[in-house]
């Protein structure tokens, strides 16, 4: 039996890399994707499985699809490969753990479809096609996160959930990262179509099970991945002739997956100027006198504390939402959640600050003035959406030059841009800064002012 085992696995070994060794004749940029995967053989599952650390087979699934079509294998080890790059396998699930395994594999099968190599080329199915088309309609390039909340917004019916499930599915995501997939003792591993797919299920003894990591086993592996996917972009653009036709589906999909994200309170810090603040100065403030006049006199101090201190604040801020006709409601919420979360925050704002919080689409439609916390929170709970016409951004910073020239919002440290993209922007650049923040998966292809930041506002999971 043993003996029989460890010909299986041989034999399972020697398919994948023989899988491998033709796709690293067109795409050696994967060579370190390749190398950092080592195989195990694992019966817990019908076809392939990875955790992010290995890649499990079963080599009875192997052997099959081998004989009848040896581009399916190597299409199925890219598959879980492209999964560990793009970290689907280590990255925190979405809440609905289902509709996220089959965004993830969307994402991934459409960029295998677009590759014109021929150890991965084959002809697309028309299902696929027509859905590919819909979710381009909304998104350049697909992603697994845009996918998610695509569907989530569409509500996808459970029917045609179980329909795209089937089409797309190619490998097991029974060990990707998430603790409620962990099976309680006892249990064989068998899939349930949920956790593993319609071909999913095993129950060999003694296998390797998934499990749930630690933080920091989590945190070690998105490093890895995210070294392996930055060395490759670097190398698709550096020598992007030279990959194949695929080269640029996969820069995109790279060029979206690892931009660079900031932290919004971080972000707002580079709005901030120097202000006085009324409180104690503990850098200046010589407590060893004030200490020494309370021993001597009993309640005399011989030094008062100084009541003004300088820091990096912002009093003066203005935030436009766009609310044109193809900016989501559900995005702008989200916005003004966080935006009224980091009001609240005391290290960014002096003690009296004034934000004013404008509605725009080709004209402004609302201006509401925010001092505090209380207000803050009163206009979020109101809160009400005007406009849904076309989109001109020179229509709020025309209104705020007007406003600026009749003696208002004269102290103004920047403007935010809440919006989709979609609109004509200003020629000029004002004299205070300006940052446009995206709700979008692919805002690098729009052409934002020099002059001008942008950023990314990356949804959270939702728990």
């Amino acid at each position: 039996m043993h003996g029989q085992r460890q010909e299986l696995e041989r034999l399972g070994r020697r398919i994948l890399s023989a899988a491998r060794d033709e796709l690293y004749l067109s795409m050696r940029f994967l060579d370190s994707a390749f190398a950092a995967l080592p195989y195990e053989m694992n019966l817990n599952t019908r076809v392939l499985a990875t955790d992010g650390e290995r890649l499990y087979f079963n080599p009875a699934f192997l052997m099959k699809q081998y004989r009848e079509d040896a581009v399916a294998v190597n299409r199925a080890y890219l598959h879980s490969v492209l999964h560990c790059i793009f970290r689907h396998a280590s990255r925190q699930k979405e809440q609905d753990g289902e509709l996220w395994d089959l965004s993830c594999d969307i994402a991934v099968e459409e960029l295998l479809d677009s590759m014109e190599d021929k150890s991965v080329r084959r002809l697309v199915p028309e299902e696929r096609e027509k859905l590919y088309g819909r979710l381009h309609e909304r998104m350049k390039v697909l992603t697994a996160e845009g996918i998610y909340h695509y569907f989530r917004q569409e509500k996808l019916p459970l029917d045609e959930l179980f329909r795209l499930e089937k089409l797309f599915y190619v490998d097991d995501h029974r060990f990707f990262e998430a603790a409620e997939r962990e099976k309680p003792a006892g249990q064989d591993g068998v899939g349930d179509g949920a956790q593993g797919g319609p071909e999913s299920g095993g129950g060999g003894r003694g296998e390797k099970q998934p499990r749930a990591r630690s933080r920091e086993e989590l945190a070690a592996l998105e490093r890895k991945w995210k070294r392996i996917g930055e060395s490759m972009k670097t190398n698709l653009e550096t020598f992007g002739a030279q990959a194949g036709l695929h080269a640029g589906g996969l820069l995109a999909s790279l060029t979206v997956e690892y931009r660079e994200r900031y932290d919004y309170a971080d972000f707002l810090r580079k709005f901030t100027r120097p202000r006085e603040e009324m409180r104690l100065s503990e850098e200046e403030f010589d407590t060893a006198f004030y200490t020494y006049g309370l021993s001597l006199y009993g309640n005399l101090p011989l030094v008062e504390p100084l009541e003004y201190t300088e820091a990096n604040r912002i009093s003066e801020l203005v935030i436009v939402i766009d609310t044109s006709g193809s900016c989501q409601a559900e995005g702008v919420d989200e916005f003004l959640r966080d935006t009224f979360a980091v009001l609240g925050d005391s290290g960014l704002f002096t003690r009296h600050y004034r934000v004013r919080l404008l509605q725009s689409d080709a004209k402004v439609h609302s201006d509401e003035l925010i001092t505090n916390a209380a207000e803050a929170d009163e206009l979020r709970r109101h809160f009400k959406l005007y406009g849904g016409g076309g989109t001109d951004f020179r229509a709020a910073f025309e209104y705020v030059r007007a406003r600026r020239e009749n003696g208002d919002m004269t102290g103004i440290q920047g403007l935010l841009y809440f919006t989709d993209g979609y609109g004509t922007f200003p020629e000029e650049r004002p004299d205070y800064d300006t940052a446009f923040l995206f709700w979008r998966s692919d805002y690098e292809d729009i052409p934002v002012p020099a002059w001008a930041y942008k950023l990314l506002l990356q949804k959270e999971p939702e728990r």
